[in-house]
């Protein structure tokens, strides 16, 4: 009789904890859902901000030489002021100083090595060149650089959304902030070039803000078991490094080459002070 109702008791025990771990695992998953489609979301909204970026091609004529030197300094500034705070030395605090350098150095060298060697679209053009085709260039290296650029940026709201609910938030709002001025840095020299229309040039800048809800769908959907905040540390810094060579031996020659001081000055400025407060934002 007393082995009996030990029995039944034990019984009734583990079929108790197995129901309150299946309705835990329930709940667990059910929060995981919501909090994956928030990241996705949120995600989307921030990289469609990059569109509203592209909207300057409206206030831009084709081979107008002070809107290109304005806005390829606004670009170079961006660029320079992400990949050196952000991207270098953000995450040098993080994962060292040793790791941080040596994923810079490894994109840097490679996107050298790939304007040598690598497809025609991506190889320097001399000085001779047509001035519609630099900017051409100068747009399609931008719009490679800031894709890649976006696409862990996408991994990283979602790895802030399921910490918290509140840091994805506040995560995607200053990447909408600073990807505003991306999109310009697309979008101005791509039209500016008067190879193609504004149309796609708004195109460009839609693919490259995109990019960022498709890393973050990755990550959720592949990802997400060998996702750390480490690996996305490091992917930034590699395209931090692709982002330093570009704007300092494509963006800011081509910017002086314009021959229009002020208004090449005035993009440095701005661009700095904009990305600037996104990134007080972000910490």
């Amino acid at each position: 009789l007393v082995w009996t109702l030990v029995t039944s008791k034990t019984t009734k025990h583990r079929r108790n904890c197995g129901s309150n771990a299946f309705l835990m695992s329930t709940m667990a998953s059910t929060l995981s859902i919501e909090a994956g489609t928030l990241a996705l979301c949120l995600s989307f909204v921030a990289g469609l901000s990059t569109l509203l970026g592209g909207l300057a091609v409206f206030f831009v004529k084709p081979h107008d030489k002070g809107a290109i030197s304005l806005g390829l300094g606004l670009a170079a500034s961006a660029m320079l002021t992400v990949s050196i705070v952000d991207l270098f030395l953000g995450v040098a605090f993080m994962l060292g100083l040793f790791d941080a350098s040596i994923c810079v150095i490894l994109g840097f060298l490679t996107f050298h090595m790939l304007s040598r060697a690598g497809p025609m679209f991506l190889k320097t053009m001399s000085e001779n060149a047509p001035p519609g085709r630099r900017l051409w260039r100068l747009a399609v290296l931008n719009t490679i650089t800031l894709t890649a650029h976006n696409f862990p940026e996408g991994c990283a709201v979602v790895v802030s959304t399921l910490q918290s609910e509140k840091l994805g938030l506040k995560m995607a709002l200053a990447l909408a902030l600073h990807n505003i001025p991306e999109g310009l840095c697309i979008a101005v020299p791509a039209y500016a070039s008067g190879e193609h229309s504004r149309t796609t040039a708004l195109a460009m800048t839609l693919f490259s803000g995109m990019s960022e809800p498709l890393g973050a769908l990755l990550s959720l959907l592949l990802l997400q078991p060998l996702l750390t905040p480490e690996r996305v540390n490091y992917a930034l810094s590699f395209v931090g490094g692709i982002m330093i060579y570009v704007s300092t031996t494509e963006l800011i020659p081509e910017g002086l080459r314009q021959e229009q001081p002020l208004h090449f000055a005035t993009g440095l400025i701005v661009g700095t002070f904009i990305m600037s407060v996104s990134l007080m934002m972000l910490s």
